[in-house]
């Protein structure tokens, strides 16, 4: 019986994209051991697009990034661990010709992934790599709730965590160019809908990063605290 043929996909982004990519998702993805999937990201690779997805059901997440070369449609998870190690590793080769590094992400039919950190683009490129195994399981379809909540109409400001609007920054290209802010109108007249954020290059454009936020509802009255303390 002749075995099933493996067949690999991959794709390759420059240093700095490659950074994004993985804190993009390091900042939201879950810790939880409950839901493995959600404990990384969803990667979506098109053409001449990748995208990264992370969720941890109080937010989402999602980066597009433009591939110098164009690679064959398909999409998995991809572990928290695996980020981790990019986000260490990416600067492996130093601060000399950093526009020439390159990250190879690549996946095969097996479910075995590799991310390869290149001082240059080419196979013959110096590297240091990560190996492991794609997480099972089905990543929910997070990305509708971005396109609803890109749609709708905006509502009065809610509370929502600080340090969740922070490590959103995460998703930003460039720091000094903040993002566009709106409060969403909720299907629910008793709960306010999440925090809308869209980062682009110039107003008005095509958002390169996306996030939403739920809001923190009040479960009890606020009391300040007592003297002294």
């Amino acid at each position: 019986m002749t075995a099933p043929k493996i067949t690999r996909n991959a794709f390759t982004l420059n240093r700095d994209d490659a950074k994004r990519f993985a804190q993009a998702a390091l900042s939201a993805c879950t810790r939880d051991d409950l839901t493995p999937v959600l404990q990384g990201g969803l990667v979506t690779v098109d053409g001449l697009a990748v995208r990264i997805t992370a969720t941890d059901r109080y937010r989402v997440h999602t980066a597009a990034f433009t591939l110098e070369a164009k690679a064959k449609a398909h999409e998995f998870s991809i572990p928290r661990d695996a980020l981790q190690w990019l986000d260490k590793n990416v600067a492996f080769h130093g601060r000399y010709n950093t526009e020439l590094h390159r990250v190879v992400i690549a996946t095969t039919s097996e479910g075995k992934l590799t991310i390869s950190v290149r001082l240059f683009d080419g196979d013959d490129s110096p590297a240091v790599s990560w190996n492991g195994d794609i997480p099972k399981g089905k990543f929910p379809p997070v990305l509708t709730l971005i396109e609803k909540a890109r749609t709708a109409d905006a509502a009065p400001t809610a509370s929502v965590r600080f340090d969740y609007i922070a490590k959103a920054g995460t998703l930003a290209k460039h720091m000094e160019f903040p993002p566009a802010l709106k409060f969403t109108a909720s299907e629910n007249p008793n709960k306010p809908g999440p925090l809308y954020m869209a980062f682009t290059d110039n107003p008005g454009e095509t958002p390169y990063a996306e996030a939403i936020i739920q809001p923190m509802l009040p479960t009890f009255p606020f009391r300040p605290a007592a003297k002294g303390n």
